[in-house]
């Protein structure tokens, strides 16, 4: 019974969500979700916490049906489907799919640039600075899918951090708040990719992270 409502709930909330999206593969994943759903230690430990008997001395009633139970649950949920997922993978030939997971972390870098790269063009501040800064903004902004992909955890500043001169302070405000906003597009357009079907939601909020981190690096 464990099984079943957990292999109707898989259906429901992973199955039908992805069916389109991934064809063939959604019923592979199902199946497998269905049958990493190991319970039992838990259950098992809690089962073995009811007292043996009541303040008056009587035995619970129920008690050994709740051990024996729980033992059931935890042999057909823990230990043989433990013992067996290997096997089933095998058979269903699963396996990571390193290029295509590459193809869906460029797309989702190039969807965050683009983004940005239209918020800076659709930005009126983008007139008030000087054809060097401006210049210089586009392209911090057209390289952003590279960083996005980057697996470095640190980000380098760039040669403008190096030019904080109080004549240069008013442009670098500007500058900032231009690559803010197109910043905050990118991070809210992956943030709708979230809970589109077929994305990766530890995809999403991995490259969010490296977003994040060119944000931090803005000239102040």
């Amino acid at each position: 019974m464990v099984i079943l409502v957990r292999l109707a709930w898989i259906f429901a909330t992973y199955y039908l969500p992805h069916v389109r999206a991934q064809g063939m593969s959604a019923a592979k994943d199902s199946l497998v979700l269905t049958w990493c759903g190991m319970r039992g230690l838990a259950t098992l430990a809690l089962a073995l916490a009811l007292p043996v008997s009541d303040a008056a001395g009587q035995a619970i009633e129920g008690r050994n049906f709740a051990v024996v139970t729980a033992c059931a649950v935890l042999l057909t949920t823990l230990v043989i489907p433990g013992l067996t997922l290997p096997a089933l993978m095998r058979v269903l030939k699963i396996q990571d799919n390193v290029e295509l997971l590459g193809r869906k972390r460029r797309k989702l870098a190039n969807r965050a640039q683009h983004t940005a790269m239209e918020t800076l063009k659709a930005s009126p501040d983008l007139d008030r600075l000087p054809d060097d800064y401006r210049e210089l903004v586009t392209r911090r902004l057209q390289t952003l899918h590279t960083l996005l992909l980057s697996e470095e955890s640190q980000v380098e500043s760039d040669t403008l951090h190096g030019q904080k001169m109080a004549k240069y302070r008013k442009l670098i405000h500007i500058s900032d708040s231009l690559q803010s906003q197109a910043l905050d597009a990118a991070r809210n357009e992956l943030l709708r990719a979230r809970n589109e079907p077929g994305v990766d939601p530890h995809m999403v909020d991995e490259i969010i992270h490296r977003l994040d981190q060119r944000t931090m690096i803005l000239d102040r």
